[in-house]
Protein backbone atom coordinates (compact mmCIF):
# COMPACT_ATOMS: atom_id res chain seq x y z
CA UNK A 1 0.00 0.00 0.00
CA UNK A 2 1.71 3.34 -0.74
CA UNK A 3 1.71 6.49 1.43
CA UNK A 4 -0.80 8.15 -0.44
CA UNK A 5 -3.16 4.88 0.27
CA UNK A 6 -2.47 5.17 4.00
CA UNK A 7 -3.30 8.86 4.21
CA UNK A 8 -6.42 9.08 2.07
CA UNK A 9 -8.16 6.03 4.29
CA UNK A 10 -6.37 7.52 7.85
CA UNK A 11 -8.89 10.60 6.49
CA UNK A 12 -11.68 8.25 5.62
CA UNK A 13 -11.62 6.89 8.88
CA UNK A 14 -10.97 9.93 10.37
CA UNK A 15 -14.16 11.33 8.91
CA UNK A 16 -17.05 8.38 9.11
CA UNK A 17 -15.81 6.74 12.85
CA UNK A 18 -17.14 9.97 14.47
CA UNK A 19 -20.48 9.34 12.95
CA UNK A 20 -20.55 5.60 13.15
CA UNK A 21 -20.06 6.36 16.73
CA UNK A 22 -22.63 9.28 17.37
CA UNK A 23 -25.22 7.26 15.21
CA UNK A 24 -24.88 4.07 17.18
CA UNK A 25 -25.54 6.28 20.50
CA UNK A 26 -28.61 8.30 18.52
CA UNK A 27 -29.92 4.63 18.04
CA UNK A 28 -29.33 3.73 21.39
CA UNK A 29 -30.97 6.80 22.90
CA UNK A 30 -34.00 6.08 20.84
CA UNK A 31 -34.56 2.55 22.04
CA UNK A 32 -34.03 3.50 25.59
CA UNK A 33 -35.74 6.59 26.09
CA UNK A 34 -39.81 7.71 25.05
CA UNK A 35 -38.73 11.03 23.16
CA UNK A 36 -35.70 11.55 21.22
CA UNK A 37 -33.08 13.29 23.76
CA UNK A 38 -32.04 16.15 21.51
CA UNK A 39 -29.71 17.76 23.80
CA UNK A 40 -27.96 14.54 25.34
CA UNK A 41 -27.38 13.82 21.61
CA UNK A 42 -26.06 16.85 20.62
CA UNK A 43 -23.98 17.41 24.24
CA UNK A 44 -22.46 14.26 23.11
CA UNK A 45 -21.39 15.32 19.74
CA UNK A 46 -20.05 18.41 20.87
CA UNK A 47 -17.73 16.70 23.33
CA UNK A 48 -16.90 14.00 20.98
CA UNK A 49 -15.37 16.34 18.41
CA UNK A 50 -13.62 17.99 20.78
CA UNK A 51 -12.16 15.25 21.95
CA UNK A 52 -11.16 14.23 18.40
CA UNK A 53 -9.85 17.77 17.16
CA UNK A 54 -7.64 17.68 20.57
CA UNK A 55 -6.15 14.20 20.37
Amino acid sequence: MSQYSKEELKFVLQALLPLCIIGGLATFLISNSGGFPWFTLLGTAIGLSIIILCG
